[in-house]
């Protein structure tokens, strides 16, 4: 009779998944891992079905020097042993960051990729968190490849990364770089030979810069190169880092989500290259618009048409900065050119009721809203409370009929009153709004505010008009 599994006995693992690990690298190439690993209950640990196995290798020093010469024994025999615990794993994620401060007695880098290539197959996965490269760039191609997704910094030994992003850029599909400066980036396209890399299969590129970047020289990339021309994502979470469309060249087909920091060059550039033309992008359907780095303010008027230009076939819309709400809103009005928009989150904006029933007939396929704060506004200055809701219904009904959801983030309590109103009134004007969310802290004020509103005689005809009236009431809460 084998011997019972710990799978037989915790049916649960049975059926798992995933199976994530977190280890000391050091202790698999000094033997100490195997061990462990061969105790009760480990020993007898079986999750026969598991499809993906997440390893997190932690790099701490290891206690003596010369284990190099015990570590590919030592990799196999742990290697083989967790090959018994996930005997059908198909995919390996492994992510590797150091622990404390690197040492002479720091494990080398192009261990960790050796020990993964003794499992089944290349890692699908290397995620790095405060990566330190060997310093030489001929250890790279002992390290390992058919990496599918690499996240790194780019700011310590940047021409190694850029080195290990070049060999795996045919099997790449996610690519994520945080820079420390602007000329780095140069590196990530051209080759130590001056080659242009191609990323043929990249669909998701992050470049990122926790804060504003010196001013230095832009590059301009070959205007024959196509470095990334199936791109669906790009996050560009920093100021524009080239001086033409590079990013942009090849992907106006497959381009669905897009993250950029709009400033004066960013935008006369795009437009002389003709990027965000009504023809182009029209699978691109998320932008979310961050906040100005440069350091030159971009006229606010400029900034708002650019936006409504590169979102005309979006579904999805997010504007972080609230500098040109004034000039936004206007260009939206006049341009109508949003009409396939179903969610604009604004969610720094102000807005008045006018502009809200504004935007929505500007926006007849917007279904969600969120903003800051809300009033009236002077169209209604001259107008009693009570005459509001036979306006709204004689002036505007239908006003949107796929306007659902509409959540406000401000935090003063006289808001909550005040968007309270502004809820109902826009319920009778839109038949199909039956959820208004609003901060938990101001939820009882709100709900006490429509329902002295619908109890009164000139908004208790209202009533199925603000239908479903018990989700009005138990709107969604914005914490």
């Amino acid at each position: 009779m084998p011997e019972q599994t710990v799978a037989a006995t915790h049916p649960f693992l049975c059926y798992a998944h995933t199976v994530e690990i977190h280890i000391d690298f050091g202790s698999i190439i000094t033997g100490k891992a195997l061990k462990l690993i061969k105790r009760s209950p480990y020993g007898k640990l079986v999750v026969p079905q598991a499809q993906v196995l997440d390893i997190n290798f932690l790099n701490r020093p290891v206690g003596s020097t010369g284990v190099a010469e015990f570590a590919q024994p030592c990799m196999r025999a742990f290697a083989a042993q967790l090959k018994l615990v996930v005997p059908k794993v198909k995919t390996v994620n492994a992510s590797y960051c150091w622990v404390g401060q690197k040492s002479k007695n720091s494990v080398p880098s192009e261990l960790i990729g050796r020990f993964v290539r003794l499992m089944y197959f290349s890692p699908s996965n290397f995620r790095a968190a405060n990566f330190n490269s060997p310093r030489s760039c001929k250890l790279v191609p002992n390290f390992t490849s058919g990496i599918t997704t690499f996240e790194t910094d780019w700011k310590e030994h940047y021409q190694v990364k850029a080195r290990m992003a070049h060999l795996n850029a045919l099997t790449l599909v996610g690519l994520a770089i945080s820079f420390g400066h602007t000329n780095d980036i140069r590196t990530l396209i051209n080759s130590h030979d001056d080659y242009i890399v191609v990323y043929p299969n990249l669909i998701h590129l992050d470049l990122l810069a926790k804060n504003t970047l010196p001013q230095l020289h832009k590059p301009a990339i070959n205007k024959g190169a196509v470095p990334f021309p199936k791109l669906r994502r790009l996050n560009i979470d920093m100021e524009y880092p080239f001086a033409d469309d590079v990013l942009f060249r090849g992907n106006c087909k497959t381009l669905q989500h897009l993250t950029i920091r709009p400033d004066i060059d960013t935008i006369d550039m795009l437009n002389r290259y003709g990027i965000f033309t009504s023809t182009k992008y029209k699978r691109l359907k998320r932008v979310y618009i961050g906040k100005q780095t440069a350091a030159v303010d971009t006229p606010k008027a400029i900034v708002a048409q650019f936006v409504v230009r590169v979102s005309a076939h979006a579904l999805v819309l997010i504007i972080e900065d609230n500098s040109y709400r004034d000039d936004f809103v206007l260009s939206v009005v006049q341009s109508k050119a949003l009409d396939q928009l179903q969610y604009l989150d604004v969610r720094n904006f102000d807005l008045t009721l006018c502009e809200i029933i504004n935007m929505l007939a500007s926006m007849p396929s917007l279904t969600h809203l969120v903003n800051n704060r809300v009033e009236l506004g002077h169209q209604f200055d001259d107008m009693a409370v009570d005459e509001l809701g036979d306006f709204m219904l004689m002036s505007y009904f239908p006003l949107s009929k796929n306007f659902r959801h509409w959540s406000c983030t401000s935090a003063t309590t006289g808001t909550a009153e005040e968007v309270a109103l502004c809820a109902v009134l826009l319920a009778i004007a839109c038949p199909r709004l039956p959820c208004i969310a609003v901060k938990a802290n101001h939820y009882d004020v709100f709900c006490e505010r429509i329902h002295e509103l619908v109890s009164t005689e000139p908004y208790a005809g209202f009533v199925e008009l603000i239908e479903p009236l018990p989700k009005l009431y138990g709107s969604s809460r914005v914490d």
